[in-house]
């Protein structure tokens, strides 16, 4: 078939097969090696993803794992959203805490610093938009400037939890870290609303 009879829906699922084998090859060589010891090639290689089509879509592995980053943690940010939930859980803690448990090497590499230090700052920005808008709904937004700033609280306090969760995991499940976060989020929420009154 020539280029042109390819469908644009076609064209589409080949993009995205083709940005996830390159994301999981990277997944898989981070939780063996250093990111630093890298390659392209060796991302390329475990993919079977020709250079040529690598570069059509990233300028990088650091803009790869950036892109394939930004792509978890976006569906994340709005899982509940997503599902509907309409529970008064602002973030989806079980659902995160249990994804980064099962891969404890990869989580491991996120806590070792550069370049991951920089993405867990988008991550918090991520949540942190996602909780506002959660808040908003749950009624329990101040004034827009207090709601952003307890949003991005509460994402900051969410990854700290979480490093402090795979350092401890004796001390619980998800679900109750998923409890205590609510616990404390919504305690924090009701006493920063009663300060600003």
């Amino acid at each position: 078939r020539e280029r042109g009879d390819i469908s644009a829906a076609a064209l589409d699922r080949r993009v995205r097969r083709t940005r996830a084998a390159l994301g999981e090859a990277l997944i898989a060589l981070i939780q063996d090696r250093p990111f630093a010891a890298i390659t392209v090639q060796d991302v390329l290689d475990r993919a079977g993803v020709a250079r040529a089509t690598f570069y059509a879509h990233y300028r990088g592995k650091d803009d790869l794992l950036r892109q394939d980053f930004l792509g978890f943690i976006d569906a994340m940010a709005t899982w509940l959203d997503r599902k509907r939930a309409t529970t008064r859980r602002l973030a989806p803690v079980v659902e995160l805490f249990h994804h980064v448990a099962s891969m404890p090497r990869l989580a491991a590499a996120f806590r070792r610093g550069e370049p991951f230090a920089s993405l867990r700052a988008l991550a918090v920005e991520r949540f942190a938009a996602s909780l506002a808008r959660r808040l908003i709904r749950a009624g329990a937004d101040g004034q827009r400037a207090s709601t952003t700033a307890t949003a991005h609280a509460l994402a900051a306090a969410m990854f700290a939890l979480l490093d402090w969760w795979l350092e401890h995991p004796e001390a619980g499940s998800a679900e109750a870290m998923d409890g205590m976060f609510h616990q404390l989020a919504w305690q924090g929420v009701s006493t920063a609303r009663l300060r600003t009154r």
